[in-house]
């Protein structure tokens, strides 16, 4: 289940805020190239706070089961958030995220750390401007929509993107990426894997704010055992445009062909195996007023499926349509409403999610935030309606800055 994250200097960067409370760019490796552009010209410079938050969380359907299934659980989360960077001459660093701790109270669920970190850092200059930022989380969630089993995972990511431009015309983006993923329990030892991968985007400068250009890239992933899942190489060559007028809009929109195939075992053969498939992504943001901003993502791709008896491709479509409103100094509300498309090559276990967020923040004072959220999830199996499941959750929380 996803959820909003904590909120800081919403009056200051409303659009780019946005971006911190739905999915996550910043895991997806294959997104290098739409990040680079966005985090390039959204740093906000020399900006320093820790909070302390509280939440406590009720969920109707925690065990994400049929409506005879269903079973309602609290959560109670305490976390120290961090949002720290800095600028010196030509390089930016910083840190956002936060470390704390879940606990579940009438749940089959144990206590467990909560951990999501993002450390980067930037370089620009005349020839040339370097972004390096890496991730770490760990994520206690459900294998797939089908195989509802919670399984414990640390997903740590790193990633580099240098971008040639000493040319005034046209440039290079060369994006490198490695993401580990390390499950906890033996229980799903074989679901281990590394995933790596590297691209070259040469692009055209059509003015002063817009770039088109073409993307080239290979990726690779590896898992620890081959007895669930197979590895896989992906080919993709995409044409992307990144337009951007700055803090109004910001637009970058891929789209392209990838190749799939496996390595032997038992995905060989299968559908979507040693196959092209299109792929597209797009991510704009349109800040429409000084206190109203919307944003779009759509994204189209293959990946390798995690439901059960599944052993080769799904066809994934996702849809974000979000907005961030202050209403006054005081007081912002942040919404967002997603489709999720899964579309399986090798099962029957195709199915269409619906999920809506909402979140409102009142700065009771200076340092003093509360906050409330909502989020309604439903989930439609295509062809097995009776594993259709929905859960309503409802959020209240505190914070202090320091």
């Amino acid at each position: 289940m996803k959820k909003l994250a904590l909120v800081h200097h919403l009056p200051v960067y409303l659009a780019g805020s946005f971006f911190l409370f739905i999915s996550s760019p910043l895991f997806a490796a294959s997104s290098t190239l739409t990040d680079y552009f966005y985090t390039t010209g959204q740093i906000l410079p020399n900006n320093f706070a820790i909070s302390l938050s509280e939440e406590v969380t009720f969920n109707d359907n925690i065990n994400e089961g049929t409506r005879e299934n269903a079973h309602s659980a609290w959560e109670f989360n305490t976390d120290v958030n961090v949002d720290i960077n800095k600028t010196i001459g030509y390089s930016t660093y910083g840190l956002q995220g936060s470390v704390g701790w879940n606990h579940y109270h009438n749940g089959n669920r144990d206590s467990e750390p909560d951990i999501d970190l993002s450390p980067y850092f930037t370089f620009a200059q005349d020839k040339g401007n370097l972004l390096l930022d890496a991730g770490i989380q760990y994520k206690d969630e459900s294998l797939s929509n089908s195989d509802r089993r919670f399984a414990k995972y640390y997903d740590a990511i790193l990633r580099i993107g240098y971008d040639l431009n000493s040319h005034e015309r046209y440039g290079m983006i060369i994006s490198g990426d490695y993401q580990y993923q390390y499950y906890t329990d033996n229980e799903f030892d074989n679901n281990d894997n590394a995933k790596y991968g590297i691209s070259m985007a040469p692009y055209y400068k059509v003015s002063p704010k817009t770039k088109v250009g073409m993307r080239l890239g290979y990726e690779r992933t590896d898992y620890r055992s081959n007895r669930e899942h197979d590895d896989l190489d992906e080919m993709y060559l995409n044409l992307f445009v990144n337009y951007q007028i700055a803090m109004k809009i910001n637009l970058t929109a891929e789209a392209g062909f990838t190749r799939s195939s496996y390595d032997g075992g038992s995905s060989e053969g299968s559908t979507g195996d040693d196959g092209i498939s299109p792929n597209y992504r797009l991510l704009l943001a349109y800040q429409m007023l000084s206190n109203l901003a919307f944003s779009l993502q759509l994204s189209h791709e293959p990946a390798d499926s995690f439901e059960l008896g599944a052993q080769g491709l799904t066809q994934q479509n996702k849809s974000t349509l979000g907005m961030t409103w202050m209403v006054n100094p005081k007081l912002s509300l942040v919404q967002s409403v997603s489709v999720f498309l899964e579309d399986e090559k090798t099962t029957e276990m195709d199915t269409t999610q619906y999920e809506y967020d909402a979140r409102m923040n009142y700065q009771l004072r200076k340092q003093l935030m509360l906050h409330a959220g909502y989020t309604y999830s439903t989930t439609h199996f295509k062809y097995v309606e009776d594993n259709n499941f929905k859960s309503n959750e409802i959020t209240l929380g505190v914070s202090w800055t320091f």
